[in-house]
C-alpha cells in the first residue's frame, strides 16, 4: 500500500538483518539447507502445502489471475483489497498485493479462515504497539505490506526465518527461494519528488511504495517468476516488468525503486 514515507524506518533507523543468513559467498543452492527455524507460515499455523494447494488449485484459471489492481478511489481496506474476480466477479473485483497474500492465506485455511485474518490484525497492531514502523501511515489495516515487512524483521527480535538481498539479481542467484515462498521488497524511501496526489515518488517518478508477493519458479530453480498483484504505469528497472494493473505470474517486479529484497520462506 503507498503511504507517506518521507521518514520512514530505513537500515540506519533500526531496521536489523537478525533474522538473516549472509549468504556473501554463497552464489548457488547447496545441501544441506539452512536451517529455516521459525517461518512467517508458523506465526499463521499454516503449512506450506496448504498454501501451495491453494494456489496451484487455481494456477492456470481466473480466481486470482487478471484481477484488477486496487482502485485508489475506493480506499485500501480489507473490503476492497481482498476482491477476487473467483469470488467477485461481475460486482467490482480488486485486489492489491497484500489483500492477494492475505486471501491466500485465509482460504488455504478453510474454517479457519477468521483465525487467519484476526492473526493479521494483531500482526499489524504490534507493529504499531511497539513502533516496529513509523507513526501516521495513510492507511493502518491489515493490508498495508508495510507491517507485513516490519513484523518480519522484528517479531521477537528477529524469530522469523528470513534471507536478505541486495538485488533481484541476488536473489535468484541464491538459489534458495522455493514456490511459495513469500517476497517482500523494501523501497528506498529517499524522496525525489511528490506527484498529484502529494504521495512522495522515487528517482523515476513513481509512487514510492513496498511489494510482497510469491515465488513462482521451482523450488531452487532461480527462474525469475513471482505471483503477485501490481499496478502499472512504472518506469525503470525493474518496475518496468508489470504486465498491468492486475493479478498476474511475471518476472520478479516492485512499484518502485527498492533498498532490498526479503526473501521470507514458507516451510
Amino acid at each position: 500500500m503507498t503511504s507517506d514515507t518521507t521518514e520512514v524506518l530505513t537500515e540506519e533507523d533500526g531496521v536489523t538483518d537478525a533474522a538473516s543468513s549472509d549468504l556473501s559467498d554463497s552464489t548457488a543452492y547447496t545441501d544441506p539447507e539452512p536451517d529455516p527455524g521459525y517461518c512467517f507460515n508458523d506465526y499463521f499455523r499454516l503449512s506450506r502445502d496448504e498454501i501451495l494447494s491453494w494456489l496451484t488449485l487455481h494456477e492456470t484459471d481466473d480466481y486470482y489471475l487478471g484481477t484488477p489492481y486496487g482502485d485508489e478511489e475506493i480506499g485500501f481496506n480489507t473490503e476492497t483489497c481482498m476482491r477476487p474476480n473467483g469470488r467477485f466477479a461481475g460486482n467490482y473485483p480488486h485486489m492489491t498485493c497484500t489483500g492477494f497474500v492475505l486471501d491466500v492465506f485465509m482460504q488455504a485455511a478453510g474454517d479457519r479462515s477468521e483465525e487467519i485474518h484476526s492473526l493479521a490484525i494483531d500482526m499489524m497492531e504490534l507493529c504499531e504497539s511497539y513502533g516496529w514502523w513509523y507513526d501516521g501511515q495513510y492507511y493502518i489495516n491489515e493490508v498495508n505490506a508495510y507491517y507485513w515487512g516490519a513484523f518480519v524483521i522484528n517479531y521477537e527480535h528477529g524469530k522469523i526465518y528470513s534471507v536478505k538481498f541486495d538485488t533481484v539479481e541476488d536473489l535468484l542467484d541464491s538459489h534458495l527461494a522455493r514456490k511459495g515462498d513469500l517476497i517482500y521488497f523494501m523501497p528506498d524511501t529517499t524522496v525525489y519528488s511528490r506527484n498529484e496526489q502529494g504521495y512522495p515518488c522515487d528517482t523515476y517518478g513513481n509512487p514510492i511504495d513496498c511489494h510482497i508477493g510469491f515465488y513462482w519458479g521451482e523450488d531452487h530453480s532461480g527462474e525469475d517468476l513471482f505471483w503477485h498483484s501490481m499496478n502499472s504505469g512504472l518506469i525503470g528497472e525493474p518496475m518496468e516488468n508489470s504486465l498491468g494493473a492486475f493479478n498476474q505470474i511475471s518476472q520478479l517486479t516492485t512499484p518502485s525503486v527498492y533498498s532490498y529484497v526479503l526473501l521470507i520462506p514458507i516451510r
